[in-house]
């Protein structure tokens, strides 16, 4: 056993290991500086969702609790927009929303479309500023749109080997740390050769993982050779100089083996062991080797922070010589008592929980929680493993398929550290710290709807002219903005209004004050692609979820035919203008088509009937132009259009109308009226009503394109059988998620209640609270009922 005396430091504070340590502090000082620099320079975010599932189907709406965080877990203040792409195996985004939240913390739900077929879907959710950064740092989880059958993750047929030296560097003449990582989870045994002789061997666990230790030598060549298939595999070369870095983590502490080869330039070096994270360092050690074979490391508990740190071992000018990943477990720092009145209930009684959350001493916390109700034989793996402690913390840095903590192993301990061996740290790198990094940042954080894009002449391809004036108009939430283009068409217009769910976005530009024809704008969307690094299929197993779906739908459609009022069958005719004509307080002519002889053409109409228009032809093209009020203000081109509720600047299409199929025409000309729609109505707005409106083909021919708005947060909805007690009479209640709370909160005594009814469906009721302190400490915990006929067990 060897005595493993503490060598680390604070920046504040130092202490020596006999001859061998030199505290340089300015080196360390300077060292932590230049990372908050950076910090400050670069903030480090996070972004977290919970769902009330772990499997939907189309159709379902998924609810969801949103977390956006410091990688320190501390809330990013203020409003803050996210960004949500669902995206298929294939990697193409098939729905996409947007949504805000407030000082770190929000809620919101996906509506699944109907339309998707069964299969592994990715979420990808992030904020503007992330993009700047590493996309694997990005928040994504696979959710299952079930199907007839179950969908179970792809084991490869080939077994392939990685290999992850300790400390990302294979040394010669030391021992060696090295972890396999098999292509297929499943326990895989085999012999490390060098030539034909055997080395050593080696075995991997459930999860793929491995490892072996052995001390290589300079120029020669080692292979991994499976048992049962004979097959091999090179391991990396070993390095004739570096450092190895040895880890054992452990309940009280860290500790570290540093070796070098005894020929090594390292030895009479000055060399700085630093464990970083979250934008500071918290354990730094300054030593030299000098003839010792090796200098052991002590980082006790109470200097480690929470989830995962750096370990990185620097000479005097900064070069990293061996890093490695460690995660601190946290698990029992924050207790969770979630207690009932009873285990048993019946169905669509009022069932009763209190949480109460203390720290490891019993003090009560105030903490912000969410909370989901499930029937676990719906749902058996949801969230059966890791924390949430683990979700955010590590999974956070590191989205991993194939990986997950199972604390009733034994060994997941052990499984761990070698799965942290082999993830790369992503946040920084010492180069970039201590050179200073001249990193572009082409995004900020996104706090507001905009329209980023470049204006494009159709035929061409080539950008408009710089300053050439963009006008859009929201027909759905009737809100006009203007914009001008930069350098090579780009152009940046903020939404300054909040607006709801999908829109068609109208656009017009104008370059010298004249309208630009055969235009068009094109969405920057830059993003990188995902692609799941675990694929799923369909096998012969039926799928519960679905079947319950199936049969709830049916009996809920059932009950709602025979319950449904009649309906006499009438048909309203709405007038899709209306509320464009509200904007502008009513038109200025209004003319009854139908109360007029059947014109032929609409150039007929106009000259005939309606007042204040006017048409000709120059070089070949029609022209149409609203005489103004006051009679001072000339047009300077053709008005707007609104067609069945649908902008247009095209004339060719409101003169191909056929008089006998317009119902009315109504034209305002009024200059104050139109100021509502800017330098879009400036030349007078006519609203055309039609007996059989046909907006998708009007859509087709303008210059439109499909927008995303804000995604509203909705209530989970749930019965509550003590408001309406015959009602459990009257309505059949299959529910597969009987409660969600986003939003719930402990008091100062540590303490709430929480109150949902039981269902219909018989079975467990798996309860889930996945929580965050005022502090920034995530913690989680969970309960079981069960509804039965039955309110007692022999």
């Amino acid at each position: 056993p060897v005595a493993m005396p503490r060598i680390g430091f604070h920046p504040q504070s130092t202490s020596q290991l006999g001859s061998l340590t030199w505290i340089e502090e300015d080196f360390i000082f300077a060292l932590n500086e230049k990372l908050e620099q950076h910090y400050k320079k670069y903030p480090q975010v996070k972004v977290h969702l919970f769902f009330n599932q772990d499997k939907y189907t189309a159709g379902d709406t998924a609810y969801y609790k949103a977390r956006f965080l410091s990688d320190a877990l501390r809330p990013i203040e203020g409003r803050q927009l996210l960004c949500l792409d669902l995206v298929d195996a294939s990697s193409k985004v098939v729905q996409k929303q947007n949504f805000t939240i407030t000082d770190g913390v929000g809620h919101n739900q996906l509506a699944i479309s109907p339309e998707l077929p069964p299969g592994s879907y990715t979420v990808r959710v992030y904020n503007s500023w992330m993009r700047n950064f590493d996309p694997d740092l990005i928040f994504s989880k696979v959710i299952i749109l079930s199907g007839k059958n179950e969908f179970q993750q792809i084991s490869s047929s080939e077994i392939n080997l990685s290999f992850f030296p300790e400390g990302n560097h294979l040394i010669a003449a030391v021992s060696n740390k090295v972890v396999i990582k098999a292509s297929k989870n499943g326990r895989i045994t085999g012999n490390i050769l060098e030539g034909n002789t055997v080395i050593t061997n080696f075995s991997t666990d459930d999860q793929g993982l491995g490892f072996f230790i052995f001390t290589p030598e300079f120029g020669k060549t080692y292979r991994a050779q499976i048992e049962s298939t004979g097959t091999q595999y090179s391991l990396p070369s070993a390095e004739e100089d570096g450092c190895v870095v040895l880890a054992t983590p452990t309940k009280e502490a860290l500790r570290l083996i540093l070796a070098v080869p005894q020929k090594s330039d390292l030895r009479e070096q000055n060399l700085y062991l630093v464990m970083s994270a979250h934008g500071k360092i918290y354990f730094s050690a300054a030593f030299r080797f000098g003839e010792k074979e090796f200098v052991p490391v002590l980082i006790p508990q109470k200097n480690r922070p929470a989830g995962v740190a750096v370990i990185s071992l620097l000479t005097s000018k900064g070069k990293t010589i061996a890093e490695r990943l460690v995660y601190n477990d946290i698990m029992g720092e924050i207790q969770v008592k979630l207690t009932t009145e009873k285990k048993i209930y019946r169905p669509r009684e009022k069932i009763n929980f209190e949480l109460a959350v203390t720290d490891e001493l019993g003090n009560p916390i105030r903490t912000d929680i969410a909370v989901s109700a499930v029937s676990k034989k719906l749902f058996p793996l949801h969230d059966a493993q890791n924390t949430y402690a683990d979700d955010i913390y590590l999974f956070g840095e590191f989205p991993d398929e194939s990986f997950s903590i199972n604390r009733n192993n034994p060994d997941w301990q052990a499984s761990l550290d070698n799965f942290m061996i082999t993830k790369q740290w992503k946040r920084y790198s010492w180069q970039d710290i201590i050179g200073g990094s001249k990193k572009t940042l082409s995004y900020g954080f996104k706090k507001m709807l905009n329209l980023e894009g470049v204006a494009l002449n159709k035929e061409t391809g080539k950008p408009v002219p710089d300053s050439t004036l963009i006008m859009v108009y929201l027909q759905d939430h009737m809100m006009g903005y203007e914009a001008w283009t930069g350098k090579d068409g780009v152009f940046d217009l903020p939404f300054l209004f909040d607006f709801w769910g999908a829109d068609r976005l109208f656009y017009l530009l104008e370059d010298d004050r004249k309208e630009l024809r055969n235009v068009e704008i094109k969405l920057i969307d830059d993003f990188l692609p995902v692609k799941q690094e675990t694929a799923y299929r369909e096998v012969e197993k039926p799928d519960e979820y679905t079947d319950f779906v199936l049969k709830k739908n049916l009996i809920n459609n059932s009950f709602n035919y025979f319950s449904a009022s009649t309906n006499s069958g009438k048909v309203d005719l709405d007038d899709l203008n209306a509320a464009f004509e509200d904007e502008v307080m009513g038109a200025d002519i209004e003319v009854d088509v139908a109360r007029y002889i059947v014109f032929q053409t609409m150039e007929d109409l106009i000259r005939e009937v309606i007042p204040s228009v006017l048409h000709r032809r120059s070089n070949g093209k029609p022209i149409v132009r609203i005489v103004l009020s006051p009679s001072s203000a000339m047009p300077t081109g053709d008005p707007l259009y609104v067609i069945d509720g649908v902008l247009s600047k095209n004339t060719e299409y409101f003169l191909a109308l056929k008089p006998s199929e317009v119902l009315t025409v109504k034209v305002v000309k009024d200059i104050a009226k139109l100021n509502h729609f800017g330098a879009m109505g400036k030349n007078g707005i006519v609203f055309i009503q039609t007996k059989k409106p046909n907006p998708a083909k009007l859509l087709a021919m303008t210059n439109s394109l499909p927008i995303e708005g804000l995604t509203k947060p909705l209530n989970f909805v749930m019965p509550d059988y003590s408001v309406d007690p015959a009602k459990k009479e009257r309505i059949p209640d299959f529910r597969s998620a009987l409660y969600w709370n986003p939003t719930a909160k402990t008091d100062a005594t540590g303490k709430t209640t929480l109150i949902f009814f039981s269902s219909d469906d018989l079975g467990l009721i798996k309860v889930i609270v996945k929580g965050m302190t005022t502090d920034g400490r995530p913690f989680s915990g969970e309960t079981e009922v069960e509804i039965s006929l039955q309110t007692s067990r022999n």
